[in-house]
């Protein structure tokens, strides 16, 4: 309830910013983010477009974009929205971490697969921290056939990032 509260809270005073200044990219990005968390996604996708339609090279926006449209299903979409976020920021391991996910999150073929660990890779050499990355590594590499020794090093690897993580534990066990 309080969380809720903050992220109205925050909605509003975003919303003030953006009055305020209707061309303040990061407050729309921003606001997209909160009101996307609130169920808002419609909303969501309007300030990522508005904010595209202010600087169409905004990788942030097309990030934010590519991920509502992950969650709502809607996987072309949003492939495309990451890859035009990496053809303008190829060096952001988030962007990177999203945009191999989308190749697998609701099924992909065995390329798809040895694609996001390309793309998964490139997003922990680059800093990538959401914890999320190992399951979806170990996911691919079980779905793309590689050894039962690759995939046990990488839950390794997991838990030394993650000790405290009960998934990884288990996983491994």
């Amino acid at each position: 309830e309080k969380e809720h509260q903050s992220l109205e809270e925050a909605e509003s005073h975003l919303k003030d910013a953006v009055e305020l200044r209707q061309d303040y990219i990061e407050a729309l990005v921003n606001l997209a983010a909160v009101v996307d968390v609130l169920g808002k996604e419609k909303e969501a996708l309007n300030y990522c477009d508005h904010a595209l339609e202010l600087n169409s090279e905004n990788a942030k926006a097309w990030l934010r974009k590519g991920i509502i449209l992950l969650r709502l299903r809607e996987d072309r979409q949003a492939r495309e929205c990451f890859e035009k976020a990496l053809s303008y920021e190829r060096k952001n391991g988030e962007i990177n971490y999203y945009a191999g996910l989308a190749l697998i999150l609701h099924g992909g073929a065995r390329k798809d697969y040895e694609k996001s660990l390309e793309l998964f890779d490139k997003a922990l050499s680059l800093g990538c921290d959401n914890v999320g990355i190992w399951g979806h590594k170990v996911l691919s590499l079980a779905m793309a056939g590689h050894p039962q020794s690759e995939i046990i090093e990488c839950y390794k690897e997991a838990l030394r990032k993650y000790p405290e993580s009960p998934f990884y534990w288990i996983n491994l066990a």
